[in-house]
């Protein structure tokens, strides 16, 4: 690894040396283990101690893992050189001005006695740093003040955003309103995910791993159920396969997660539709940059009246000479079904086998 290229082009280089390793084999993909042990051997000197703590951690190797520890020690690396730079300056203008003022005294107190002249000179260089609490310099060109206050700033790093992205009166008004009723239509989550196990209509206790947030932190996942929501058309869906993980500040319902269900999205003026085929499922109002739903989870007993629909809406698609979902759908939001609401048709066996086709027997 060329250290005077930077971390970014050598991982490029790096990237494209395990390429051609790969290829040159039976186009057998390296693993992940071996792409990390090459590239631990690919680092210079200035990445000794990432390298032994990496080494010798216990765990299993990720090369993922590995670079953003490279990455990290390399923007560890810049700050340090920057403040030697800036100390070696103010050490230096320090001196110099330290030489002047001697020259400036000596000529000024040749007429005076010695006793002055020593008194001069004490005054000029007893200047002393009261956060360090040494002479040769003061607290505004201290090198520990400063690394003190870049540490500081870096911990509170999140709050510094917030101050910055919204006016006292957002910020005051986000801390006042309670939010733990809203769902946030997230596209970076990979489940829908709830902290509050009193909002699950079902409920199944498990340890099914973690979650990785984006202060890259990670939350345990203690369950899995299912929650029901009043949509902003009055009618009640459930979402199935919803998380638990209780150290979430959030409601989170993943489009990703609609996606792969067929449904689509899409948000204009503020206003973000999922729907699938022609019919709106859901919408959510952009609110401080984040899309909230227009909805409200519902209790257990409207829950409980939820999953009876499921069975009006068979009843009325087999009255019905087995009418699609779309169109039992579209007649109970019209309220032509006696008041019946309908969320979801189960699987109709009947439609299925009614709609296959005998493959045409081969000639001879």
């Amino acid at each position: 690894m060329d250290a005077s290229k930077g971390l970014g082009k050598n991982l490029d280089e790096f990237k494209k040396m395990t390429t051609e390793l790969a290829n040159a084999g039976d186009n057998e993909k390296l693993s992940d283990e071996n792409e990390v042990i090459i590239l631990l051997n690919f680092l210079p000197d200035s990445f000794k101690d990432v390298k032994a703590a990496i080494k010798y951690s216990g765990t299993s190797l990720s090369l993922e893992l590995c670079i953003s520890a490279l990455k990290s020690k390399e923007l560890e690396l810049k700050i340090e050189k920057k403040d030697n730079v800036e100390n070696l300056f103010v050490r230096g203008r320090q001196l110099v001005k330290n030489h002047n003022n001697n020259s400036n005294n000596k000529n000024k107190g040749r007429s005076k006695t010695p006793n002055h002249r020593s008194q001069s000179r004490n005054r000029n260089g007893s200047r002393k740093c009261y956060f360090y609490g040494k002479e040769g310099h003061i607290k505004k060109y201290c090198y520990e003040f400063k690394k003190k206050m870049q540490d500081k700033t870096q911990s509170d790093g999140d709050a510094a955003v917030a101050s910055k992205s919204y006016e006292p009166s957002e910020v005051l008004a986000v801390s006042i309103e309670d939010r733990s009723s809203e769902w946030i239509l997230d596209s970076g989550c990979l489940f829908h995910m709830c902290p509050k196990k009193e909002l699950f209509t079902e409920f199944q206790e498990l340890n099914s791993g973690s979650v990785l947030m984006g202060n890259n932190q990670q939350c345990n996942v203690e369950g899995i159920g299912s929650v029901a929501i009043r949509m902003y058309d009055g009618m009640v869906r459930v979402f199935r396969d919803v998380r638990y993980v209780p150290n979430l500040k959030r409601n989170l319902i993943s489009l990703g997660t609609l996606d792969e269900g067929g449904y689509t999205y899409k948000a204009e003026k503020s206003v973000l539709k999922a729907s699938k085929g022609s019919l709106v499922i859901l919408k959510g109002d952009k609110k401080n940059g984040l899309y909230v739903l227009r909805g409200e989870v519902v209790t257990n007993e409207v829950a409980c009246i939820a999953s009876k629909i499921s069975d009006k809406g068979s009843l009325w698609h087999v009255r019905l000479g087995h009418m699609s979902e779309r169109g039992v759908l579209e007649l109970s939001k019209r309220d032509l079904l006696n008041e019946d609401q309908v969320s979801k048709l189960d699987f109709c066996e009947n439609c299925v086998l009614g709609k296959q086709h005998r493959i045409s027997f081969s000639t001879a």
